[in-house]
């Protein structure tokens, strides 16, 4: 069965135009490092254009992206390491209480960007963990459609969300009681 995406080379394009900033940010957050990000996004669409026949339901084109993202980032980060993220392929879950426990307090500094503070949430997580928050809370991916680009039961996903959001949880209530004690002390004469 062929799908309409593989019919000439503008579908693709489409394809690659509208779903670019998903993937590069899917894979960012997962854990590819900076130099290497256009490398594995580039991976990623190679392979879509190759398995562009498999998709069958253009309304799962999302989750059908998610699933192939995840696997060429995995793929990537066993190739070449992990240089940004600690622990991308952790076989364990960590517990979310332990999140605080190696918390530097440059971390929590006033000068971080969003961006830098949204890394610091995340590095805080397992790379299972990561892959449910960012594709549930970040990118809006309902937890069924997750479940299924990730492969895993949706209990399962579930169980992984709630954990994730329990260090986010955790450490952004850190991060926000550090943040005004500094600007508390800087109100002081």
């Amino acid at each position: 069965m062929s799908s309409p995406l593989s019919e000439g080379p503008q579908p693709f394009r489409q394809l690659y135009d509208e779903h670019f900033d998903f993937v590069w940010r899917f894979a960012a957050h997962r854990g590819v490092p900076a130099p290497r990000l256009e490398e594995a996004v580039q991976e990623v669409f190679v392979v879509v254009h190759r398995r562009l026949d498999d998709l069958e339901d253009q309304s799962r084109l999302r989750v059908w992206l998610a699933g192939i993202t995840r696997n060429v980032v995995v793929n990537h980060l066993r190739r070449y390491g992990d240089e940004a993220l600690r622990g991308p392929l952790d076989s364990h879950e960590p517990d979310p209480a332990a999140a605080l426990d190696h918390l530097d307090p440059a971390d929590v500094d006033g000068q971080k960007s969003s961006g830098e503070l949204v890394d610091v949430l995340l590095r805080k997580m397992s790379g299972r963990q990561r892959e449910a928050f960012i594709l549930c809370e970040m990118e809006g991916v309902s937890q069924p459609d997750a479940a299924e680009a990730l492969g895993v039961p949706e209990g399962t996903l579930r169980a992984r969300l709630f954990d994730a959001r329990k260090i986010y949880n955790s450490v952004s209530a850190l991060l926000r009681a550090e943040r005004f004690w500094v600007t508390r002390q800087g109100d002081q004469p």
